[in-house]
């Protein structure tokens, strides 16, 4: 193989070595139930906010399952406010 092939392979390699160091970024998630604090019922469709404490411009909001159930993943790591 010629030097510039060698070259080329070489310069691929520490593109993807650096393409794959990037892409493992640490990410948080969140799960729960929602259910009526006096009734302990499960609810169905809850609309779930999350702030996230340092900019009030990250927000998630989702809904939860026929069953009450959530998850949200994908988060950026630290403390939330969630309604």
């Amino acid at each position: 193989m010629k030097a510039t092939g060698k070259m080329i392979i070489i310069g691929l390699f520490i593109v993807i070595s650096f393409y794959t160091m990037a892409a493992a970024v640490t990410t948080g998630a969140i799960e729960g139930l929602i259910s009526n604090k006096q009734t302990g019922e499960l609810i169905p469709k809850a609309k779930i906010t999350l702030v996230f404490s340092k900019s009030a411009s990250v927000q998630h909001i989702f809904y939860s399952d026929d069953k009450g159930h959530f998850y949200k993943g994908g988060m950026t790591p630290g403390a939330y406010k969630i309604t």
